[in-house]
């Protein structure tokens, strides 16, 4: 967990957040009590590792999930993405189209309405973003005019991580955790001719 920054002296605060995350029932329903083992598959560990950036930019766990849950269509794409990339052995990072989340903290606010030229304005709570983007390559100039400030966070350099230390650590090989997150990804309805769309 050290993707996170996380010693191994606080991976009592890690076991926590965990447990809160379940409590609301993310990143699965989860029925667990005392000696349950919990497994995760590619999707919840995209899911966990991304809340806890979102934590670490300062977004409750409750905020966090809601979050997700609205963007859920946007991670699939970029998981497909992503694990296309990974999947190959030997890929070359450096060539590897770098996928971006850039959203507008502000969308989190109840009853707050946003405005963009590209999109009628909406009313942003806590189940729909009004301003939230995933996109590849430089950040299309007329897109989030009216916005702000954005997060980003590059989601495709998140992974890559995840993937690199999992494969390092004898957990799952990076090319299996490519595959895991395709498979994933098409079972949600995504096709590869998606990955060369700005999204």
């Amino acid at each position: 967990m050290d993707i996170h920054g996380i010693a191994p002296a606080k991976l009592g605060a890690l076991r926590s957040r965990l447990k809160h995350f379940r409590r609301l029932g993310f990143p699965k329903k989860i029925d667990t009590g005392p000696g349950i083992h919990v497994s995760y598959g590619a999707k919840e560990v995209l899911f966990l590792v991304y809340a806890f950036q979102l934590i670490e930019l300062g977004m409750a766990p409750e905020k966090a999930k809601n979050h997700i849950n609205a963007i859920t269509s946007l991670l699939v794409r970029a998981a497909g993405h992503i694990g296309s990339y990974l999947r190959e052995e030997n890929f070359d990072p450096v060539a590897t189209d770098v996928m971006k989340i850039r959203f507008d903290p502000n969308g989190l606010e109840l009853l707050t309405v946003l405005a963009d030229i590209t999109r009628k304005p909406k009313l942003a709570d806590e189940r729909s973003l009004a301003d939230t983007w995933l996109y590849k390559g430089e950040w299309p100039k007329e897109s989030g005019l009216g916005v702000i400030r954005f997060a980003e966070i590059n989601i495709t350099a998140l992974m890559f991580e995840v993937a690199g230390r999992f494969d390092t650590a004898e957990i799952v090989p990076a090319v299996e955790f490519g595959k895991s997150l395709v498979d994933w990804a098409k079972s949600e309805g995504w096709k590869p001719a998606e990955e060369k769309a700005l999204i």
